[in-house]
């Protein structure tokens, strides 16, 4: 999905807290999914089934069906949602970067 998400940013004026970074990566996948990107991955198979799957799975673990037509990033990642960690690094222009990861929590 490379080609169509930009990077995570996260501002703010003052250090930020690990609930500001895990509440960015909520957010950031919580993005619904654009009509070009459903399309691109119905494309491709088994993510054709796999994704409505993954979106069921997703309403049925939450709870209530909000925007249940719509898919979203998360749906994307399949059984690979569970959080790994993530690691900082800082560059020479001052700029944090943090790399996040994710584990299939299906094996």
């Amino acid at each position: 999905m490379k080609l169509f998400w930009g990077p995570l940013v996260i501002e703010k004026r003052h250090a930020l807290s690990v609930l500001d970074i895990l509440k960015g990566i909520y957010e950031y996948l919580q993005v619904p999914l654009t009509d070009s990107e459903v399309e691109w991955i119905r494309q491709t198979r088994p993510n054709s089934t796999n994704i409505d799957r993954v979106r069921e799975e997703r309403i049925r673990l939450i709870g209530f069906s909000e925007n249940i037509g719509r898919y979203r990033r998360i749906d994307v990642l399949g059984g690979s949602r569970r959080f790994q960690g993530m690691r900082a690094m800082m560059f020479q222009d001052g700029a944090w970067h943090l790399r996040f990861s994710i584990i299939d929590a299906s094996r």
